[in-house]
């Protein structure tokens, strides 16, 4: 089945392709008429699909930038279900990877938003039990001058006398404690996003396609990145196989939660600020 759509698909391109080989026959209109009537097509497209004006200009783009080679352009092909695969099954799949490694391998991240608090006092309560151990008023003065990175990784390297940690616990209570977010600006942001994506008339949208995308734009605005400038890799390419695109096609996942754990054995590092 798969092997005939691809025939018929072929059959159109090539129809399509001696169609563009006889109008080029015919007398041509100026180079600027020609110019004008693709403006109004591509005009009508956006009122046609009801797609926002400002868009406008990033669609030109990305088509200026894919039609440097002409045969490209005319040999691509995209339909709703190959779309929605795209994103789900290749560009879903790599963004994850690129946060998970990230995460992984930069300890205590801590995210600060301060764009929508109002407040004078800008300094940050971090609750904190002090340590009553055999520390000299001269140890005590020169962790007080030491950043708070610093000050925890001094504290808790610090061992018994057979080499065993000797705040055991406490590394694993700081590693929870300085993952959360200091600010609730973060999820706001996630609301947004999935009503601006799950609209009215995107209702049909399965929790698939909302998750992939919603990773793959906030990750995407996250480095500042356009369809024309992004990167496309070696991964996205070997995802674009008809078994890796299509695996799901069959049978859909119930659950789209993945967990990554990180290696708990860690100590405190730089957080995201250094």
């Amino acid at each position: 089945m798969h092997l005939d759509k691809y025939k018929n698909r072929s059959i159109e391109i090539n129809k399509s392709i001696d169609d563009s080989n006889r109008q080029t026959n015919e007398p041509l209109l100026s180079f600027d008429e020609r110019k004008r009537e693709a403006e109004i097509r591509f005009a009508a497209l956006i009122a046609d699909k009801n797609i926002p004006h400002h868009i406008a200009k990033d669609i030109l783009s990305c088509f200026q930038h894919i039609g440097k080679d002409p045969k490209v352009l005319a040999s691509m092909s995209m339909g709703r279900t190959k779309c929605k695969n795209i994103i789900t099954n290749v560009l879903c799949p790599v963004e994850t990877e690129r946060v998970v490694d990230k995460i992984q391998n930069t300890k205590f991240s801590i995210f600060i938003d301060e764009t929508s608090d109002i407040c004078n006092d800008n300094r940050k309560p971090f609750p904190i039990r002090i340590l009553r151990g055999p520390l000299t008023i001269d140890e005590k003065e020169s962790l007080s001058k030491l950043n708070f990175d610093n000050m925890w990784k001094t504290i808790l390297k610090r061992q018994h006398p057979n080499n065993t940690a000797k705040y055991p616990n406490l590394t694993s209570v700081l590693n929870c404690i300085r993952s959360l977010p200091n600010s609730n600006a973060d999820p706001e942001r996630t609301f947004s996003l999935l009503s601006n994506l799950k609209t009215k008339t995107r209702n049909a949208l399965s929790s698939v396609s909302v998750n992939a995308s919603c990773v793959f734009k906030s990750t995407f605005k996250a480095r500042g990145d356009t369809c024309t400038i992004m990167k496309v890799e070696e991964k996205h390419l070997s995802l674009m196989s008809a078994d890796k695109l299509y695996a799901n096609a069959a049978k859909k996942d119930r659950s789209t939660l993945r967990l990554h754990a990180a290696d708990s054995s860690d100590i405190a590092g730089p957080s995201w600020a250094d």
